[in-house]
């Protein structure tokens, strides 16, 4: 039986003004590469950030060529193992082994074709509509007020945790914010994350994580810019709050120097977004490694659509997380795609009558 390869890029306009450390984001590009096998269809999605991934458009482009050149391709194995080696080996025969975005979309699109069913990535509990996933409350960066009640508003739907990003206004103001929730929310009500996106300098950020000690504040994700690896490490061993490591992760590193790069920060939480850091098994590797020298995890959505969304909480779901993921769940886009994805409060659950519909994908075979 012969498998048939499609990728098809598709433009997303956000619901609202989207800002991030990168600048506002206008609109989105995401490719979605759909297999096919007789009947049988798996779909995955690639979401590359411009400014962040270390792929993008040209190596999308560079697969599309290459699938066109080499008709002949095997059909993966059913099995999370045997996709990930399956989408590993294809990116090596195109030359294109080290592109995040286009291996994570390859396994979710083989894990989605061998399942028997495409809208489910892994058979689990959450799956089956029997267990939900815990997600944090994201506050958007925008003027302090509007993040005010962004914030007041996500602990009235019933987050527990709650997600500011800090760094981009005076701290006194992004202080002052955050004392005004806390007195509305104390610690016992809600846990306050906050991710500063290697905002500061070494000495600025033990000053701040000083200042969110003394309001309970649970983490804060990237408090230096990435590669600054001793001084991580002096701000692990004396922060007054624990760390998380984010943009550190995306790096061209060879995976066993960024695995001893990690056991030597040892920072108490890794932060994952499977698109940009290498893909699901490398993130899947990166959870058991990660144990042995202690340090938890959560995902992290990278502005996919429903269909990433849809992987990755099943991703989280199949490696027992037991802490608040950060998947963005919301409309954020005009142009929504249909999921299977329903949130209640704080809770993501499944539903498995649900489908993806394909009408989107206009693309020619190859």
């Amino acid at each position: 039986m012969k498998l048939r390869i499609s990728i098809t890029p598709k433009t997303f306009w956000p619901s609202f003004t989207v800002r991030t450390s990168r600048g506002i984001i206008p609109q989105k590009t995401s490719y979605f590469v759909l297999l096919r096998a007789g009947t049988d269809w798996g779909l995955g999605e690639g979401a590359p950030l411009p400014g962040l991934s270390l792929d993008g458009d040209g190596e999308w482009q560079r697969l599309q060529t290459w699938l066109s050149k080499n008709p002949e391709r095997a059909i993966p194995d059913p099995g999370p193992a045997a996709c990930y080696a399956w989408a590993q080996n294809l990116l090596q025969q195109a030359g294109l082994a080290h592109a995040s975005s286009l291996r994570y979309a390859l396994e979710a699109a083989a894990l989605s074709l061998t399942s028997g069913q495409p809208e489910v990535y892994f058979r689990n509990a959450f799956t089956r509509g029997a267990q939900s996933l815990e997600i944090n409350g994201l506050v958007w960066m925008d003027d302090l007020q509007a993040m005010y009640h962004q914030a007041l508003e996500k602990a009235r739907q019933g987050f527990s945790t709650i997600k500011f990003k800090i760094g981009t206004h005076a701290w006194a103001d992004e202080l002052a914010l955050l004392q005004a929730f806390r007195t509305q929310y104390p610690a016992e009500a809600v846990t306050i994350r906050v991710d500063a996106n290697g905002a500061y300098k070494p000495d600025a950020a033990l000053r701040v994580m000083d200042d969110l000690a003394r309001l309970h504040v649970h983490s804060i994700e990237q408090p230096i810019a990435q590669g600054n690896h001793n001084a991580m490490r002096r701000l692990v061993a004396e922060g007054a709050i624990p760390i998380g490591l984010d943009e550190e992760l995306i790096t061209p590193m060879p995976s066993d120097e960024l695995v001893d790069m990690l056991a030597y920060i040892s920072a108490p939480y890794l932060i994952l977004k499977p698109t940009l850091i290498g893909g699901l098994k490398h993130t899947a590797d990166l959870i058991t490694l990660s144990a042995q020298w202690g340090s938890q995890w959560w995902l992290t959505s990278s502005l996919e659509t429903p269909i990433g969304l849809t992987a990755l909480a099943q991703f989280a779901a199949e490696h027992k997380a037991s802490l608040p993921q950060g998947l963005s769940t919301g409309k954020v886009y005009q142009n929504e795609l249909t999921h299977p994805n329903r949130l209640e409060g704080k809770h993501l659950t499944f539903h498995p009558e649900a489908r993806f519909n394909l009408d989107f994908l206009t693309a020619t075979e190859a």
